[in-house]
């Protein structure tokens, strides 16, 4: 495979005019994709809407790729300003899922499994100016839940804004085609605050 293939993966149609006609199109991405570890790969991958601070760009996040100072990796592709930037890790948290709010700030859905402390979940707000090349961005979690609360290994997360204004999130999990030890669940919540 020559270089310039082996930097490039089809992301989909930049431009959007085209629709649910849209043909993928390749785009640079950094070199570093290419280079993770087996399992660790993008675990989240958010379009920024053009209306928005660094719209037009995708925004990929690791669920357990690290730097070498301990955070996740990220990067920012195509758009105004891509490159690379860093998350902030929470305690043992690793993202599985990212969505954008309708005011443009990112929310991160996280995920923590350990023997000691069980299955948790939480999610963290990140604001979009925050989210640069070079950046290392951290926010304030909006949601945290144990195993007593009827979660399980959440591992999608959507945000929509009902015609009333109010903006629900939705998490999903799945059995893993294990349903002895977890299970299948869709969860909504709505945001309250700013």
């Amino acid at each position: 495979m020559s270089e310039s293939k082996a930097s490039t993966r089809s992301f989909g149609s930049i431009n959007g005019k085209d629709g649910l006609l849209a043909r993928g199109q390749p785009i640079p991405v950094p070199p570093g994709i290419r280079t993770l570890p087996l399992n660790k790969g993008l675990e989240a991958l958010v379009f920024v809407p053009r209306n928005q601070p660094m719209g037009g760009t995708f925004d990929c996040d690791f669920g357990t790729c690290l730097d070498d100072a301990g955070n996740l990796r990220a990067f920012l592709i195509g758009g105004p300003a891509p490159g690379n930037f860093t998350v902030k890790r929470s305690e043992q948290f690793d993202i599985s899922d990212a969505a954008l709010l309708p005011s443009g700030d990112l929310l991160i859905l996280e995920r923590s499994l350990s023997w000691p402390e069980g299955l948790l979940v939480q999610i963290r707000r990140i604001p979009i100016e925050d989210v640069r090349p070079g950046a290392v961005v951290d926010g304030p979690v909006l949601f945290e839940a144990d195993l007593r609360f009827e979660i399980d290994n959440m591992e999608g997360l959507a945000v929509h804004q009902t015609p009333a204004g109010e903006i629900v999130l939705t998490l999903i999990s799945d059995d893993n085609f294990f349903p002895a030890l977890q299970r299948t669940e869709l969860l909504q919540f709505t945001l309250v605050g700013p």
